[in-house]
C-alpha cells in the first residue's frame, strides 16, 4: 500500500508538467483573430502603399483617402473640386488617391503609377481626366510628352510590370472594404458619403 501511494505521488508532478506544456502549445497557437467577425473588421483600416500618389502637402493634418478611375465622369468632377479645395487650403489637406480600374482601361492607372514616380501625377491626372473619353496608348504618349515625362525611365516602367502589381493591390483593397462604385472617399479610416460641392467638401472636412 505504500508502495502505491510513493508512486501516485511521483505521478502527480508529471502529470502536472505535461498538462502545463500542452497548455503552453495551446496558447503558443491561438489565432490572432477569435473569429470571421474579427478579421473582417481588422480590415476595415484602409492601407496604404509606398507606391501612393500624393495630392498636397504631404504633412497636411487632414488626410483623405479617394479611390477613383480615370474612366470615370463623377471621378473627373471631384476631381476638379478637390483639387480647388487644395489649392485654396494647401497646407490643411492632402489626397491619397488609389486607382481602381477595370481591365478593359488599366493602361491609363499604369501611365499614372510611372508618372507619379517621376513625380508628376498631378500633372498626369489633370490631362487624363481632360481626355478621359480617348486614352488610348496614342493620347498617353502625347500626354506624357506634355508633362515632360523621361521616355527611357517611362518605358522601363511600364515594362517592368510592377505598375500592373499596384493595380492589382488596390482593386483587393477595394473589394476587403466592400468599394462598390468610384468615386469612394474615406476620412479618418471611415467611409463618407460622396460630397456634391465645394461647401459641401468644406464641411466634412472641416475647413
Amino acid at each position: 500500500m505504500i508502495k502505491t501511494k510513493h508512486l501516485f505521488l511521483v505521478f502527480i508532478p508529471a502529470i502536472l508538467v505535461v498538462s502545463f506544456a500542452l497548455f503552453v502549445r495551446i496558447v503558443q497557437y491561438e489565432p490572432l483573430y477569435n473569429s470571421k467577425k474579427d478579421v473582417t473588421n481588422s480590415q476595415l483600416i484602409v492601407q496604404l502603399f509606398p507606391e501612393d500618389p500624393i495630392l498636397g502637402n504631404k504633412k497636411a493634418p487632414i488626410t483623405l483617402i479617394s479611390f477613383e478611375d480615370f474612366d470615370c465622369p463623377a471621378c473627373k468632377n471631384q476631381s476638379e473640386m478637390l483639387g480647388d479645395i487644395l489649392m485654396q487650403y494647401p497646407e490643411q489637406l492632402k489626397v491619397i488617391w488609389k486607382s481602381v480600374s477595370t481591365h478593359k482601361n488599366e493602361l491609363a492607372n499604369n501611365y499614372a503609377y510611372c508618372a507619379n514616380k517621376q513625380g508628376k501625377f498631378a500633372e498626369f491626372k489633370n490631362l487624363a481626366f481632360a481626355n478621359q473619353t480617348n486614352l488610348n496608348v496614342d493620347i498617353l504618349n502625347i500626354i506624357s510628352e506634355t508633362i515632360e515625362l523621361n521616355q527611357g525611365k517611362l518605358e522601363s516602367c511600364l515594362a517592368s510590370g510592377d505598375a500592373e502589381i499596384y493595380n492589382q493591390k488596390n482593386r483587393d483593397l477595394a473589394t476587403i472594404l466592400h468599394t462598390q462604385a468610384v468615386p469612394t472617399f474615406f476620412l479618418n479610416d471611415k467611409q463618407i458619403p460622396t460630397p456634391k460641392s465645394r461647401d459641401e467638401w468644406k464641411n466634412v472636412l472641416g475647413l
